[in-house]
Parts: structure tokens; C-alpha cells; sequence
């Protein structure tokens, strides 16, 4: 009984393991544009006779 837990937890375990495999093909490699993002904020505020005016631009790629 002990030996059929066993094999049928490893089974599972390595189905488990097999579901999270990443099969993109990254053999292009390289710069991709479609990995480039742009955002940001505007921000104004006013207080006490006070004026703040603010901008926060973004530009970035993303690795992951």
C-alpha cells in the first residue's frame, strides 16, 4: 500500500512539473519592440497660495 502512495504521489509531482514548462521558442533573441512600454502621471496641485506642478514620464522594456 505504501509503494502504490508513493508512485501515484510521484506521478502527480510529475505532471505538476511538466504543466509549468514554458515551450516559447526565444531562439530569435535580440531587441523586441512589443517588450517596450511607455506611461506616466500629470500632477498639479494648489495650496496656502502654493502652485505644484509635476511630471513622472515612464519608458521602459520588460525582461520578464
Amino acid at each position: 500500500m505504501k509503494g502504490i502512495l508513493m508512485t501515484a504521489l510521484l506521478v502527480v509531482m510529475n505532471a505538476a512539473v511538466f504543466a509549468q514548462s514554458d515551450e516559447t521558442d526565444n531562439s530569435g533573441g535580440g531587441f523586441k519592440k512589443e517588450m517596450m512600454f511607455s506611461g506616466g502621471s500629470i500632477n498639479m496641485s494648489f495650496f496656502n497660495g502654493v502652485t505644484v506642478l509635476g511630471a513622472s514620464p515612464q519608458l521602459g522594456y520588460s525582461v520578464a
